[in-house]
């Protein structure tokens, strides 16, 4: 790790002060607590952020854009299923069609449904939310 150094004097004399907490980073997305240290130079403060509650929290962050990525292919493969249903319907409810496309259709089906309920089920199973936890 880096040496601590004052912003306004350029100081390296820094005591530690007591812990705060920072309202919301915009930039890291969530609150945290600091390591603040106080120069015996000058009297600035300055805030550090804790590293390992950092390295924690940036930790989660990538698992849950990894979630949303992985939940979005799933809402891909659901929708890729549904209109090939949508399609199996189209064959049933056409009148041209021969009574061999028509069961064949009908049995494909329920092998479809099923396929996605099965993608929604695993959908559901690997992407949930888990609530962040220091």
């Amino acid at each position: 790790m880096t040496e601590k150094k004052c912003l306004a004097c350029g100081g390296t004399n820094l005591v530690p002060y007591s812990p705060c907490k920072v309202l919301t980073c915009g930039e890291i997305g969530f609150d945290y607590l600091t390591e603040s240290f106080a120069c015996v130079n000058c009297g600035h403060i300055e805030f550090y952020a804790i590293q390992s509650k950092l390295d924690k929290q940036l930790e989660h962050n990538k698992k849950e854009e990894e979630r949303k990525k992985l939940a979005a292919e799933y809402d891909k493969q659901i929708e890729a299923k549904k209109a090939e249903l949508e399609k199996l319907r189209s064959i049933i409810a056409d009148e041209n069609q021969t009574v061999k496309a028509v069961k064949e259709a009908e049995n494909k089906i329920v092998d479809v449904e099923n396929e996605i309920r099965g993608l929604k089920s695993r959908k559901e199973r690997e992407t949930c939310h888990r609530p962040f936890m220091y």
